[in-house]
């Protein structure tokens, strides 16, 4: 029986131990998505600075194309810093028997 017991208490260890890694492995992938989308941000700033002062200056066509394709770099810019920020878990207390009742009305 105590050897059951140790068997449990060392798979529970395992389990939070992965669950521990793989949590500051989701921060430090998250903290360099966040790094590498704000400096691809800041490059991306300066460009469309310059395109859209050359568009004012020499309007083309050449100009809508590149700022079409800059606001298409930015939402994936945006998108990939909504991939680094932390994800909030929410949980709700369930009668389990309704669940269960609902599943089999199903």
């Amino acid at each position: 029986m105590n050897n059951i017991m140790g068997i449990r208490d060392l798979s529970e260890r395992t389990k939070i131990k992965d669950m521990i890694q793989s949590t500051d492995q989701h921060y430090v992938v998250g903290q360099l998505a966040a790094s590498i989308a704000h400096e691809i941000r800041n490059s991306l700033t300066t460009i469309k600075g310059y395109t859209q002062l050359g568009k004012q200056e020499a309007p083309t066509k050449n100009f809508d194309v590149v700022m079409l394709e800059i606001e298409k770099i930015e939402e994936i810019i945006n998108d990939l810093l909504l991939l680094a920020k932390p994800q909030i878990s929410t949980f709700e207390e369930l009668d389990i028997q309704k669940v269960l009742d609902n599943y089999l009305e199903i």
